[in-house]
């Protein structure tokens, strides 16, 4: 970014400074409380926002210089401005630059503006900082390969290459999340938490040895037991039904025979009975009159002439029929209502008085016959019965009882049998059980190892460490022509991010000392990032020697178009003499404000 001018007004020290650059490398001098590190801190509000002085924005009114209502500072750079105000601490930049060109030199400017910022930030923020914009990448293959060197399972690997599209931090999450779910698996199945030393040798306890053998030995008589107790029942339900059947024919016989013993009593009865209907016939026939009713019209007189003749013929003949019974009983209810069926003249008066109650007689002795014939077939059809049923085999309730209790017996051993076996069994099951939670707690504790190695091999110190690692040499190049060009101690940062200058430790440098590294690396990530911007303050730090050598190396850089711009800030007497350094000019301020260069040395004089 080639910035143009700066205009901060009321801001901290700054009461009003408007510096337009005329060159790449500017110095911004003055004696203390001069406002130098004021506009340097400004100019960083205007990239980054919040200013370095106030933590919370309540007190952004702080920052404004004091008699003045409100402070404010715009930079004007070759593709946009950036610009900060206060109190309300509002913040914009607008510029031209492509969303990934920006997002890389936004990743680079807070250590551009305050170079001791990378050496102070974790390993993992700076190689997460050089892998972003040294833009190191590795094609989906070698990410690939790396991940099976590291022996992770394939099912892992194709899980995890998807979300590589969206990067390496959101593969790593993704890898967190499926390792989380692997443990907490692998505690719902042991009912521990999850320890991956413990979760090594994890075993669930295992019940005593099963005698498989005598398992099986028991499994083979309950199966000859419970054919036993199936047979048994059938020949259980056999004797049941045999003697039921005994019982029911001797019933029946039983039933049979009281009905038979009865046919000699029946037959003289009926002969008893049959003598009382002749005789009461006759004597119907006495008092009615033989052909009394000859004379009688109508239909239903002709009618009952004509069964009467019916009747009289089969009797006759000596025939029976099956309505026989009914054909009397509908003749004798006729002679009820009409009078006898014969009657051809008048009847003496005695003889009309006894016949409603000879009809009556009649009638009944009618019935009493049919009743007597059709017990005696009864009791003929029981006598047949007795001849012809065949011979029942005798069922016995001793039989039934020797069957119901071996059937008993054997239910007992078989009940005996299973609770043997359902022990065994139990006892086998748990054993199974045992050894198969063993197995899965195995599973989900390699499969958390496995997406803890993912989780390692996606981390900043995993492959992307060894993709940048690829490029960390193009980095330390830069580095070493940088020390170069100002002739300083060459500044490196190895493979586990630990900067050094001069083959010493960073921490064991002296304060010059950290600055030169700082500023170097500044400068580098400012060229990387493309944002080719830096912000160097206290260069007062350095010697004299210290500061021909940082103005003689910036503007070779700036001459190399290394960088497009660099604010250097520190306390000075009076500005240098830049008549050799082409790239480089000063700005002299006092008071918060730019005082022109023939003033400022009057001042000085």
């Amino acid at each position: 970014m080639k910035i143009s001018k700066i205009d901060v007004q009321g801001l901290l020290g700054a009461q009003q400074v408007t510096l337009s650059l005329t060159s790449p490398v500017v110095l911004v001098a003055g004696d203390n409380a001069a406002g130098k590190s004021s506009v340097r801190e400004a100019v960083r509000a205007a990239f980054l926002g919040m200013p370095e002085r106030v933590l919370k924005k309540k007190d952004l009114g702080q920052l404004v210089h004091e008699g003045m209502a409100a402070g404010a500072i715009t930079v004007e750079f070759d593709s946009g401005t950036a610009q900060f105000t206060a109190p309300g601490g509002d913040q914009e930049v607008q510029h031209d630059f492509k969303q990934r060109q920006w997002e890389q030199i936004s990743a680079a400017l807070p250590y551009c503006m305050d170079p001791a910022l990378f050496a102070a930030s974790a390993s993992d923020d700076r190689r997460k900082l050089l892998f972003g914009i040294t833009g190191a990448s590795s094609s989906r293959e070698e990410v690939q390969a790396l991940l099976q060197q590291r022996n992770l399972d394939q099912d892992v690997i194709n899980a995890v290459m998807p979300m590589l599209r969206s990067g390496f931090p959101a593969a790593a999450k993704f890898a967190e999340e499926r390792c989380r779910d692997a443990k907490a698996s692998w505690k719902v199945t042991t009912g521990e938490t999850y320890g991956h030393v413990k979760a090594q040798a994890w075993q669930a306890q295992l019940p005593a040895d099963v005698d498989l053998i005598g398992l099986q030995d028991l499994e083979s008589k309950r199966s000859a037991v419970s054919g036993k107790i199936d047979s048994t029942r059938t020949r259980l339900g056999a004797a049941e039904q045999k003697l039921k059947a005994w019982l029911a024919y001797q019933e029946s016989r039983q039933n049979d025979q009281a009905i038979f013993d009865r046919l000699p009593s029946l037959e003289k009865k009926l002969a008893f009975d049959e003598a009382e209907l002749e005789k009461w016939k006759a004597e119907l026939e006495r008092l009615s009159g033989k052909d009394g009713a000859r004379n009688r019209k109508g239909l239903v007189h002709e009618l009952a002439l004509a069964l009467f003749d019916a009747l009289e013929f089969i009797d006759a003949n000596g025939g029976q029929f099956e309505g026989k019974d009914k054909a009397d009983a509908l003749l004798y209810t006729y002679q009820s209502e009409h009078g006898a069926l014969l009657a051809s003249e008048p009847t003496e008066p005695e003889d009309q008085q006894k016949l409603p109650q000879a009809i009556k007689a009649h009638g009944l002795m009618v019935t009493s016959v049919a009743a007597d014939k059709r017990a005696i077939e009864v009791a003929k059809a029981a006598g047949s019965r007795l001849e012809s049923l065949a011979t029942v085999e005798q069922g016995s309730e001793r039989e039934v009882e020797a069957v119901q209790a071996e059937l008993a017996g054997l239910q007992q051993e078989f009940a005996a049998i299973n609770d043997q076996l359902k022990a065994l069994t139990a006892a086998k099951d748990a054993r199974e059980g045992a050894e198969r939670k063993t197995q899965q707690a195995q599973s989900h504790h390699q499969l958390a190892q496995q997406w803890q190695a993912a989780i390692d091999a996606l981390s900043p110190d995993g492959i992307p460490a060894e993709i940048l690692a690829k490029a960390i040499g193009p980095v330390n190049e830069q580095l070493q022509q940088v020390s170069e060009t100002f002739d300083w101690p060459c500044v490196y940062i190895d493979e586990d991010m630990m900067v050094s200058a001069g083959g010493r430790a960073y921490v064991l440098l002296s304060e010059s000392e950290r600055w030169r590294t700082n500023t170097i690396l500044a400068l580098v990530l400012a060229n990387l990032s493309g944002a080719r911007f830096v912000t160097l303050d206290q260069v007062d730090v350095l010697s004299l020697s210290g500061r021909s050598e940082l103005i003689d190396g910036m503007d070779h850089l700036a001459e190399a178009s290394y960088l497009d711009t660099a604010l250097l800030f520190g306390t000075f007497k009076k500005l240098p003499n830049f008549a050799q350094f082409p790239q480089c000019s000063g700005h002299w301020l006092e008071n918060g404000q730019v005082i022109a260069e023939a003033e400022a040395l009057r001042a000085l004089a």
